[in-house]
């Protein structure tokens, strides 16, 4: 009996596993379009999914943001005041001691900030699931959020990429000169 019921047992396991998993039968390959796991992982792949839907995929290039735009942008528009206080109590010195020197002069940097993005998959399809959000005549819209964290690895970064930096220095009383301009401790020449 004990037999019996470890065979029953054994059939019972193995019959809730089949019912599971129906991507793997015997002879038969059914892939849901639900991630990357059934997909030949030693072959490159030329398509994506997203939504469950085998697509093509979205090549895209991060940039830098304002890399391009030389200044920000407006509509035309006339200053209108809402709010005014035309009328003042009295004053007062704000450093009456004069207890610290006069500001040294101006660098901007330019770009003061880098950001960059370094994008390394093997897949296509979490890229293009980023950039594509809908196709044809919407008249529904719905969001949900999925995360599938499938793994996680963080480094150091040995080296920062290099890109060109403008700088421009103002400040300077006339015929004042320098003696060295160094960013990073590299001695760099400006020009007038």
């Amino acid at each position: 009996m004990d037999f019996l019921a470890t065979l029953i047992a054994q059939q019972t396991l193995k019959s809730d596993a089949a019912n599971r998993d129906t991507a793997l039968k015997k002879g038969i390959f059914v892939d849901p379009f639900l991630n990357d796991d059934v997909r030949d992982q030693g072959v490159k792949q030329s398509a994506a999914i997203v939504g469950g839907k085998l697509t093509l995929p979205v090549a895209a290039t991060p940039n830098a943001p304002g890399g391009d735009v030389a200044a920000p942008a407006s509509l035309k528009f006339t200053l209108a005041t809402v709010l005014s206080q035309p009328m003042r109590t009295t004053t007062m010195k704000v450093n009456p001691y004069a207890a610290f020197d006069g500001l040294p002069a101006t660098v901007v940097l330019t770009p003061a900030i880098d950001r960059w993005t370094d994008v390394d998959t093997t897949w296509s399809s979490p890229l293009t699931t980023r950039i594509v959000t809908g196709s044809g005549v919407l008249t529904q819209t719905s969001s949900s959020t999925v995360n599938n964290l499938l793994s996680t690895s963080s480094q150091v970064q040995e080296k920062l990429r290099q890109i060109p930096v403008l700088f421009s220095i103002s400040g300077f009383g006339p015929n004042e000169a320098l003696d060295s301009v160094s960013f990073d401790g590299i001695v760099v020449t400006p020009t007038a």
